[in-house]
């Protein structure tokens, strides 16, 4: 199933997957959709999603692709799943369970990866246009200086 258009479910409390939508050709606010548990078949979204505080989420899943990602505060979230490519911002500050990336290849512009405290390293080959931002993450000055040396980052 594909949607053209923006769609909102915002606050929505009973909204628990998205199914069996597959594209987005537009945004998406999924934010606030605190018992919301699983993106269901969804790969692509063409415009922003926007995912903050959503408490039950623990993975992008099937997940490939974005414009931007907004998923703040969504302290279960642990992986990306299959996400690969964020055209332009990624921001996923105070997600405290996150451990992995997963196979992120390409950010366009800044990565925030701020209070991210059980977030260790960063996949190989990740290309990020901008900077990160990495002020109480897991990811240390010294595992970027060895492991990411093209990779512009900050502690702010």
């Amino acid at each position: 199933m594909v949607i053209k258009g923006t769609i909102s479910f915002e606050k929505c409390q009973s909204l628990i997957s998205l199914g069996k939508l597959k594209k987005i050709e537009g945004s998406l606010d999924i934010s606030d959709c605190k018992n919301l548990k699983h993106l269901g078949k969804l790969e692509i979204v063409t415009g922003e999603l926007w995912c903050e505080s959503c408490f039950e989420l623990t993975s992008l899943n099937n997940l490939k692709e974005s414009l931007s990602i907004n998923a703040w505060n969504c302290k279960n979230l642990k992986d990306l799943g299959n996400l690969t490519k964020i055209q332009l911002l990624g921001s996923f500050n105070y997600c405290k369970n996150l451990t992995s990336l997963g196979n992120l290849k390409y950010v366009g512009q800044n990565l925030y990866l701020k209070d991210c405290i059980n977030l260790k390293e960063l996949p190989k080959g990740l290309k990020v246009e901008g900077t990160i931002f990495i002020e109480g993450s897991g990811i240390t000055e010294e595992y970027l200086e060895k492991y990411h040396p093209d990779i512009y980052f900050r502690k702010i």
